[in-house]
């Protein structure tokens, strides 16, 4: 029973949200995950945590009747880059097939918002193979980058520990799960790039409820390949939690042999995301 449990168990479980890929950044080896139902039933019966609690083991001289109530939902200012777009065609969007989080749409209220990819070392300033094929990465990474910068707006930070969005050039892990009705272990398709959220409360006074973004890029693909799976992944970091029935958008479900270009449609679906409310990007308060 949910009543039996620890406080501080119900921040942990108000923070997480089963997705993609999801986790608490507390740094806490004690954390496990609910179910989405509980997740639910949880988050409209408490609306106060103390959060004094949930930090006491790791400072006993944390404030026990600290209660911190999370923020309602309200829609944050548009940057000005989407307020002034326009799209004069009247080429429709895909809004209704977005998703939003427990915790609301996943959008960004801080700008420029940061991101850092991967970069390859090369001490010794000579370049072979696997270095050329690590550059062309990056080079294909920042122009998806540069393209979504015109549409709302983005910095390229060197800082692993500032960015709201990482970048890595790796391979996506490849989860499996046991068919209950087969018994036998089903491998779900590869996948050449992933996109996970996770939330985490920021270290301000009062915190910020915030998120951060993980984007994975294979770094067996070609430059094209590179470049159209950053422009997708980076449209579900950017707030499009969804996919597109047109293949002329970036945010297409699948991947095609053209190689399409951020659409107006992408740009109007991100536009009406943005104009929704969520929790997040607002302070808690006592």
């Amino acid at each position: 029973m949910l009543l039996g449990f620890d406080r501080w168990k119900y921040l942990l479980l108000f923070l997480l949200v089963l997705g993609i890929t999801t986790a608490i950044d507390l740094s806490r080896p004690d954390l496990f995950k609910v179910t989405a139902a509980e997740f639910l039933e949880l988050r409209s019966t408490y609306r106060s945590i103390p959060l004094g609690s949930l930090f006491s083991r790791q400072n006993e001289q944390s404030d026990r009747t600290s209660i911190y109530s999370f923020p309602e939902q309200q829609a944050h200012s548009l940057p000005l880059s989407l307020l002034g777009w326009q799209d004069l065609e009247n080429s429709g969007d895909y809004f209704d097939r977005i998703q939003p989080t427990p915790l609301g749409y996943l959008v960004w209220s801080n700008f420029p918002v940061k991101i850092y990819c991967d970069r390859p070392e090369n001490k010794d300033r000579q370049f072979n193979a696997s270095q050329k094929r690590s550059q062309q990465w990056l080079k294909a990474v920042e122009k998806a980058i540069a393209e979504w910068n015109e549409v709302i707006p983005l910095e390229v930070v060197l800082e692993p520990e500032i960015a709201d969005i990482m970048v890595d050039r790796i391979s996506p892990a490849i989860k499996g799960k046991i068919n209950s009705e087969t018994g036998l272990f089903d491998l779900p398709p590869v996948r050449s790039a992933t996109t996970s959220y996770k939330f985490y409360l920021s270290q301000d006074k009062p915190p910020i409820l915030s998120h951060r973004m993980t984007v994975q890029i294979s770094p067996t693909l070609g430059y094209d390949a590179i470049l159209g799976a950053a422009r997708h992944e980076l449209g579900h970091a950017l707030g499009i939690w969804g996919h597109s029935e047109a293949e002329t958008d970036i945010m297409y479900r699948s991947q095609t042999r053209n190689l399409a270009s951020i659409s107006p449609r992408d740009i109007n679906t991100l536009k009406k995301v943005y104009q929704q409310p969520t929790q997040l990007g607002w302070r808690v308060s006592k």
